[in-house]
């Protein structure tokens, strides 16, 4: 596939949107989620009505095995993405932290912040070969301002906020651009 996008949370909210948007355009699109089920019919409504091609890839960015799965058929299969979108995040709970279950925080870092960096480690090597690129964090608002009830979910966005700043002014001499983007209260999946 010449020029398409990597997208991971691809089946609902903003990744679906960004990935309906980018096919709009012409993109090739290469979807990354949990859910078998939606990853099809994503496939399938975006190809019958944008005409572009789709691929699937079944991950949960909280197993690096499958990261790396993952990944690694995606550049055998389609080459390099010009567009990585790491859109895969959650949220769990408003109680206080106090309160907060310990499974809930070790999903909320697992996806929010582990699952981001170990995909775009997975990725990056080949955008460098290429001198070209686009990684799009998904942050928010919450990482800027962080509000009662959700101490764990505003530290792993603020953890994206400062991962993505860092490694804009690593890769900037490389021709790979860098960006978060940091929506506010926004209904989705998990809100």
């Amino acid at each position: 596939m010449s020029s398409f996008a990597f997208i991971t949370g691809a089946t609902s909210g903003i990744g679906l949107a960004t990935a309906k948007a980018l096919a709009a355009k012409g993109y090739g699109l290469a979807l990354a989620a949990r859910n078998k089920e939606k990853l099809e019919q994503v496939k399938k409504e975006i190809e019958d009505e944008m005409h572009v091609p789709v691929t699937c890839y079944v991950l949960d960015v909280r197993h690096p095995e499958e990261i790396h799965d993952v990944t690694e058929r995606c550049l055998k299969e389609l080459g390099t993405p010009r567009i990585l979108l790491n859109d895969a995040g959650l949220a769990r709970g408003l109680e206080p932290y106090g309160q907060t279950k310990e499974e809930d925080i070790l999903q909320m870092i697992d996806t929010n912040i582990k699952g981001l960096f170990l995909v775009t480690r997975a990725f990056l090597p080949a955008m460098l070969e290429k001198n070209e690129g686009h990684i799009v964090n998904l942050g928010s608002t919450a990482g800027l301002y962080a509000y009662a009830g959700a101490a764990v979910y505003c530290a792993t966005k603020a953890a994206v906020n400062a991962y993505t700043m860092a490694l804009a002014n690593e890769l900037r001499p490389f021709g790979v651009t860098v960006c978060a983007v940091m929506p506010g209260d926004i209904h989705t999946g998990f809100t």
